[in-house]
């Protein structure tokens, strides 16, 4: 039996796979489903809500930046996966180890999981009480 939990993946990334749209600004944008290997869940709804809101209002596409933190596992060298950061617009930039952490714009998180210095990538949450 198949656990409602496991399907529940599936059924999202299929869902979201239907809302992929092309950019036309300077970070490619690229099919939602492409974000999974590296990315996590909340990454991906960021990222399918601003391809969302893109095709639903192109006047401000280029005016409106977003900005997610991640905290992001590299291959091998933390260096090398920061500077791919920066070169992709983010900010706050900041490595120890085999982690970075930084503020990327949504726009380029497709940008990002293509990325070859990256591991793995999920939004930094808050623990509250």
């Amino acid at each position: 039996m198949v656990r409602l939990q496991a399907c529940i993946p599936i059924m999202f990334m299929t869902l979201l796979a239907a809302c992929a749209a092309d950019s036309a600004s300077d970070v490619q944008a690229g099919p939602v489903e492409h974000l999974s290997a590296k990315m996590d869940h909340h990454l991906v709804a960021e990222y399918s809500a601003y391809l969302n809101s893109k095709q639903s209002d192109s006047s401000d596409a280029e005016t409106d930046v977003r900005f997610v933190l991640v905290d992001a596992s590299a291959i091998a060298d933390s260096a090398s996966l920061a500077a791919d950061f920066k070169r992709l617009e983010a900010i706050d930039v900041s490595a120890f180890g085999l982690m970075v952490s930084a503020r990327v714009p949504v726009k380029s998180l497709y940008a990002i999981s293509q990325l070859a210095s990256l591991r793995f990538c999920r939004k930094s949450l808050a623990a509250t009480h």
